[in-house]
């Protein structure tokens, strides 16, 4: 079977964090035997080619840059779509889509494109929802007519969680193959290693501040720690916070600290997060939109407490005060509370850690790849 992903995101050096679900999920097909091959949509930038071919690995990488960013053009669709019908032009992916069996859409704003990318030579394609796209892209009004054209030609909608799904249907009515497919963990690559508190208890935060917004809840963080720091006079634990993500570092003087040590690291690759879940005690996940990402499954294999807003598909794993805490989004207060529960009383962290990781014992990566192989075949009939 050869697989063509078409994607909005791919980890670079710059941003080596970014959708990197994406590639993950690329190479695992790869390792199973399967050709795998990626058109990755991008924004067109000064200086960027409109059809770039690169290697990953034994995966064939085809960027393709049409898009033009919402911010700067009101027509934005119409614009891509003249843009992507020249570089359906290109040689190199006709070959690719050719050779394609089937297309997988990850992330609805590639699948705006679907029609496009496919009609030529009627290719079967599924989209896969998981999260902002829905979230934020879809409550657009000019962007409802093109998902509505991409759904109705699908063979399957596939939602990265049960929330997903229900707030898609609110706008749209799906009426082909639809099924919950929750992403997981590889449980063999983030194992349970608790690290018994002593006086210090390890904070981490890997949201970071993306362009300088509070999208990923960063700034409530911040604003959390500052009502937090003066109570922690008289505490028997210190608090180490580690913040990293997009634009961290520029945020190293936004808040002085007297009892919170606060270190910045700024975007960090792949590799390294595995290395700063298994020091830590406590994740906090406070963003204003999100799916179910990959922090939070793997924050709970690693034998962290979970602290995360209750947005999106995130209080399907977390009950409050059993698995993992919950507070409302963008509510520095009730975060400040719940820092400072755990602060007097850190014997919860073991408890709730310990309750996370039984949960996320049945979602293992495995299962996720194999859920997609089957609706491949599906569609494929």
């Amino acid at each position: 079977m050869n697989i063509v992903l078409v994607v909005t995101g791919l980890p670079d050096s710059k941003t080596p964090a970014r959708s990197v679900y994406n590639l993950n999920y690329a190479e695992e097909l790869s390792k199973r035997g399967y050709k795998v091959d990626i058109i990755y949509l991008r924004s067109i930038l000064p200086g960027r080619s409109v059809v770039r071919e690169r290697k990953i690995n034994d995966i064939t990488v085809l960027e393709l840059s049409f898009i033009f960013p919402f911010k700067y053009i009101k027509l934005q669709y119409f614009f891509s779509s003249i843009v992507l019908s020249l570089s359906l032009t290109s040689s190199k992916l006709r070959e690719m889509i050719r050779k394609g069996d089937i297309l997988h859409f990850i992330n609805g704003s590639s699948a705006i494109y679907a029609k496009s990318l496919t009609f030529r030579r009627k290719k079967p394609y599924i989209i896969q929802y998981v999260g902002s796209d829905v979230n934020l892209n879809l409550k657009k009004h000019s962007c409802l007519k093109n998902y509505i054209k991409s759904v109705d030609k699908a063979k399957w909608i596939t939602f990265n969680s049960k929330q997903l799904e229900i707030d898609f249907q609110k706008l749209i009515k799906v009426t082909t193959n639809s099924h919950v497919v929750y992403r997981g963990v590889k449980l063999d690559n983030f194992r349970y290693q608790f690290n018994p508190v002593n006086e210090e208890i390890e904070l981490l935060f890997l949201g970071g501040f993306p362009n300088n917004s509070n999208l990923k809840g960063g700034f409530t963080l911040l604003e959390a720690l500052k009502g937090l720091d003066p109570k922690l006079v008289d505490s028997d634990n210190k608090l180490n916070v580690l913040i990293g993500g997009p634009n961290s570092l520029q945020f190293k003087t936004y808040f002085g600290y007297k009892n919170i040590n606060i270190n910045y690291i700024g975007a960090i690759p792949k590799e390294q997060v595995r290395e700063h879940m298994e020091k830590s005690h406590v994740v906090v996940i406070p963003s204003l939109n999100e799916g179910l990402p990959n922090v939070l499954y793997e924050s709970m294999a690693t034998g962290n407490l979970v602290i995360c807003s209750r947005v999106g598909g995130m209080p399907e794993f977390i009950e409050h005060n059993k698995t993992g805490m919950l507070f409302a989004a963008n509510s520095p207060d009730q975060l400040e509370h719940l820092l400072e529960g755990i602060v007097r009383n850190n014997s919860l962290i073991n408890d709730y850690a310990k309750r996370a990781r039984s949960k996320i014992e049945h979602f293992d990566y495995s299962e996720f790849i194999r859920k997609y192989l089957n609706i491949y075949k599906e569609a494929l009939k």
